[in-house]
């Protein structure tokens, strides 16, 4: 390599440049009947392995900050990512989608793998992006953005729509295949 080479050829960022720029992050996926004191289940700290669920709490006390990572017991399933994140996890997706079956709108029967997904509390306004807060809507549903409306989200997957001229309606989750 000539000097020329050398002088022409793209200069890269210092390492401590690098690593003025880098935020890290430590996740810790903490299984739910471990937080509820239900269970002993071991935590996993990600890049590690298993740590207890003392040590874990630990963490997550001196954590200045840190994503909660609900996730279904049995299968690890991703449930919710409280108020830490809009975008909705593949896991998450899926769980809303079995248990919906179709759009949740009132009269409307199109299949959940054809619906959006929506928060039904707006993310603007506090919603979280977890099961209790989202509902399978299709694209027209979706965008009419409900204006008057309001959705209150029950036990079950149950929502409970109330129409501007305060008409109830109930609709029940399909759970057909998707």
């Amino acid at each position: 390599m000539t000097p020329e080479d050398v002088a022409s050829s793209p200069v890269l960022p210092h390492p401590i440049e690098v690593r003025e720029r880098i935020k890290p992050t430590v996740q810790i996926t903490v299984p739910a009947l471990t937080m509820a004191g239900i269970s002993d289940a071991p935590a996993t700290l990600d890049g590690y392995g298993s740590i207890d669920p003392e040590t874990a709490a630990r963490i997550a006390v001196n954590a200045p900050s840190f994503t909660r990572i609900l996730v279904q017991p049995e299968r690890g399933a991703v449930l919710s990512v409280g108020r830490n994140t809009y975008r909705i996890p593949p896991d998450l997706q899926r769980a809303v989608r079995l248990r919906d079956g179709t759009c949740r709108a009132p009269g409307c029967g199109r299949r959940a793998r054809a619906c959006d997904l929506d928060h039904s509390v707006a993310w603007e306004a506090g919603g979280t992006t977890d099961v209790g807060n989202l509902a399978c809507l299709c694209r027209h549903h979706h965008r009419m953005n409900h204006p008057g409306w309001s959705l209150n989200h029950g036990p079950g997957g149950v929502l409970e729509w109330t129409t501007p001229d305060g008409k109830h309606h109930r609709s029940e989750p399909d759970p057909a295949p998707f």
